[in-house]
Formats: C-alpha cells, sequence, structure tokens
C-alpha cells in the first residue's frame, strides 16, 4: 500500500512527497560547474545521436513489407545497441582503471 493506506495500483504521488533543494550553479566550485557542463554536453550528444538511430529505426520498421524483413531490422538494433551498451561499459572500466592509478 502507499502512503495514506491507498492501494499501489491507485497511488499517485503529491506534489509535496519530493522535496528538490535548489541549487544555484554558480554557487558551485568551478570544477563541479566545469564538470556539469561537461556532462551536460555529453548527455546532449548522446541523446542525439540515440535519436537519430531510433528515427532511422521507426523508418526502417514502417518501410519494411514482411514479418522476416523487421526480424532483421530489430535484429540490427539490437546488435548495434548490445554494441553501444559493451563500449560505453569499456570505456567506464578504461576511466575508472585510470581514476584508481591516479589515486596512487
Amino acid at each position: 500500500d502507499a502512503p495514506g493506506g491507498a492501494p499501489m495500483s491507485s497511488y499517485e504521488p503529491y506534489e509535496d512527497d519530493y522535496e528538490y533543494e535548489e541549487v544555484d550553479l554558480m554557487e558551485l566550485p568551478s570544477n563541479a560547474r566545469s564538470e556539469l557542463w561537461r556532462l551536460q554536453e555529453q548527455f546532449e550528444e548522446e541523446a542525439s545521436v540515440l535519436n537519430d538511430d531510433l528515427m532511422l529505426f521507426v523508418h526502417q520498421m514502417l518501410q519494411s513489407r514482411s514479418h522476416a524483413e523487421r526480424l532483421k531490422i530489430m535484429q540490427r538494433a539490437l546488435l548495434q545497441e548490445e554494441r553501444r551498451l559493451a563500449a560505453r561499459k569499456a570505456l567506464q572500466s578504461v576511466m575508472l582503471s585510470i581514476g584508481s592509478k591516479e589515486d596512487e
């Protein structure tokens, strides 16, 4: 059950269920601001690529003429996503190992 005894299926969070504190970016240290801006740029780049891939996928699915063709399109999309995630994981591992070596 959700807060107040309401069943979970009908529970909708109230605005005051979550507390957020506003942070003025200009009050953060310059290295933290730089990191946030870098992360925002990285997110925007990745989102753009993913959006382009999604649009291509949808276009190909709409243009396909058979179930077999749609399965091939789906297989290619899943393989591409698997490769993207593997590359991201490998990059994160490299960055973590570099970070741990710098701490030594």
